[in-house]
């Protein structure tokens, strides 16, 4: 893993910790509502360390699905610019408006790099190395679910519901691995998903004929 990050001095090697720019940004990238910051206990480790948090407000798809949205299992579409997207793709899809690479990490029927649905995308090849011997450090594939790249910049990113855990204790144990190998702790986000209710169509009043 060392030689995946740290040692690299060109495009390989990530970009030093986000600064209040660069939050901002990713903020604006999101489309998020607030910032804040999400509190992480580090196993097998005395300190907890706070990742950054961004909240979105989202409302879900209420009409028909486009044909094969059924390739996604257990997921519910929210709606991005009139459109039906799943929560990682939201994030995805945000990112790429925003000029980065960007990937959900799909698990089901196999493992893959999804830019939309059933749309595969490559990863650098460093950048799967890096992760992958992270992973193998952790015991298991448990890293954050959507990568994004742009130059020598990398956001490893989680998405999650309101009200839910927002870092799962694998996330947690991989997250601990990353940094004891030299992945900076700005390199690392939460999305919150928050449901708000679609505005109800007020019913028209029939006012009768004089």
């Amino acid at each position: 893993m060392t030689a995946g990050f740290r040692h690299r001095s060109d495009a390989g090697a990530p970009s030093p910790p986000p600064g209040a720019h660069d939050l901002a940004s990713l903020a604006h990238a999101l489309r998020a509502d607030t910032l804040d910051l999400v509190p992480v206990i580090l196993p097998h480790a005395p300190w907890q360390v706070d990742i950054q948090g961004y909240l979105r407000r989202e409302t879900i798809w209420a009409d028909e699905l486009p044909a094969g949205f059924n390739a996604v299992p257990n997921k519910v579409p929210y709606v991005l610019d009139g459109a039906p997207l799943y929560p990682e793709l939201v994030v995805v899809r945000l990112l790429e408006l925003a000029g980065w690479n960007a990937a959900w990490r799909k698990t089901w029927n196999g493992e893959a790099y999804w830019r939309d649905v059933r749309e595969p995308v490559e990863l650098p090849d460093h950048l799967v190395s890096a992760l992958e011997q992270i992973s193998l450090h952790a015991g298991h594939p448990g890293h954050w679910e959507i990568v994004a790249w742009r130059g020598r910049q990398l956001r490893l990113l989680s998405s999650r519901p309101s009200g839910g855990q927002l870092v799962s204790a694998y996330q947690a144990e991989w997250l601990s691995i990353a940094l004891q190998v030299g992945l900076p702790i700005g390199c690392f986000a939460v999305v919150e998903h928050r449901v708000v209710r679609a505005p109800r169509r007020r019913r028209l009043q029939h006012i009768p004929p004089d």
